[in-house]
């Protein structure tokens, strides 16, 4: 409907525009036809004025000047002879009139009057805005079939075609297979190689949708498989942005942490530091490990608050960069029972059992501290 409007509305326009400039100049051509008439009507009875003027005839002058006013685009007329005038219409005036020579009847060269024609000019001008008109009306008569014709013409050919391609392509659901069906009459058109092209993009698109889901359902399974080791993992594990924030803790880790009063919630490794016997050397093994790009292993005594009694635990750190992302895996391990163990065997070595002194073995021990 557009495409029509635009047609009828620019054509109309188009029609107006070149109907005035032929209107124009149809009046043109006629003024300068009616002029040019004026002067074969004069030359025609400038032979007959020429014998009135050499003989003085008024009479013959006369019947000059009424055959002359007789005619339509002549609206008065007078024949004047070198001495007066021999005859003058009524209502002449000299002003604007055409002016004619007379000749000797004998001798061509010499002039014996001179006839003034004066052009009807409003009849003239009235005669020629009828033919220009009429000339208007007859363009407008075969430009506006033609117009109505062009817009069926278009609506068949290509408006309606392109409607049907649109209706087609709202349909599509993206990633499912579907065809448009090419315009009839338009299998090698432009609008035929949009509905082809068109085809070709749906199938490349559902093919891409179809990778899509394919590659989405891989990534569906390693995420189960990754969730499953990571979470049923009975090494207490996390994941910390390098800022601190804890995004990812197992099971075991959440049941490690709980036990001894430490929130998730809080930022890495202060929510440690707050119960490590000493936190300033975390804290440095933290930004050390964040500067290295290989795991980093250390052991750190902890108070437990819930039951004062120390905890200790061993750390595993590895820094891990995901899409320009820098994170730090962090691997617990509660080595409480074999600190404990350790010191109790360290102390059965270094002291005797009934008076908890030195033994000679813990003396000597004690003494290559003291010299280092």
């Amino acid at each position: 409907m557009r495409l029509a409007l635009v047609l009828v509305v620019s054509t109309l326009i188009f029609s107006m525009l070149y109907a005035k400039l032929y209107h124009d100049h149809i009046v043109e051509r006629e003024l300068r036809r009616s002029n040019t008439i004026i002067g074969q009507i004069g030359q025609t009875v400038s032979s007959s004025s020429s014998i009135a003027t050499y003989l003085n005839d008024k009479d013959l002058a006369v019947e000059v000047i009424n055959g002359l006013v007789s005619n339509d685009v002549i609206s008065s007329a007078a024949i004047k002879s070198e001495e007066k005038w021999l005859a003058q219409s009524v209502g002449f005036k000299p002003q604007n009139a055409t002016i004619i020579k007379l000749n000797h009847p004998f001798l061509l060269s010499e002039i014996v009057g001179e006839i003034y024609i004066q052009p009807n000019s409003v009849f003239i001008e009235q005669s020629a805005r009828d033919i220009a008109r009429s000339s208007v009306q007859t363009l407008l008569v075969v430009i506006i079939p033609i117009l109505i014709i062009f817009t069926v013409v278009t609506h068949f050919i290509v408006t309606k075609p392109l409607s049907n391609l649109s209706s087609q392509i709202a349909r599509v659901i993206p990633g499912a297979p579907l065809n448009l069906v090419v315009p009839k009459g338009h299998e090698s058109s432009e609008i035929g190689d949009i509905a082809n092209n068109t085809n070709q993009l749906i199938a490349k698109t559902a093919s891409m949708f179809e990778q899509e889901r394919q590659l989405r359902a891989d990534i569906e399974i390693l995420e189960k498989r990754f969730r499953l080791m990571f979470e049923r993992s009975s090494s207490p594990t996390l994941l910390v942005k390098d800022k601190g924030e804890v995004i990812l803790a197992n099971d075991a880790a959440c049941d490690l942490l709980a036990g001894m009063a430490i929130d998730l919630d809080e930022y890495f490794p202060e929510s440690f530091g707050r119960y490590c016997k000493t936190p300033d050397i975390l804290y440095t093994f933290t930004e050390h490990t964040l500067e290295l790009n290989q795991p980093t292993q250390s052991e750190f005594e902890f108070i437990n608050p819930m039951t004062e009694q120390p905890v200790w635990l061993s750390v595993i750190m590895l820094r891990v960069e995901s899409s320009g992302q820098f994170y730090l895996q962090v691997f617990l391990s509660d080595i409480t029972l074999r600190k404990t163990v350790f010191q109790e065997l360290n102390k059965k070595a270094n002291r005797d059992k009934l008076t908890g002194l030195y033994n000679r073995h813990g003396t000597e021990i004690k003494n290559q501290r003291v010299v280092r």
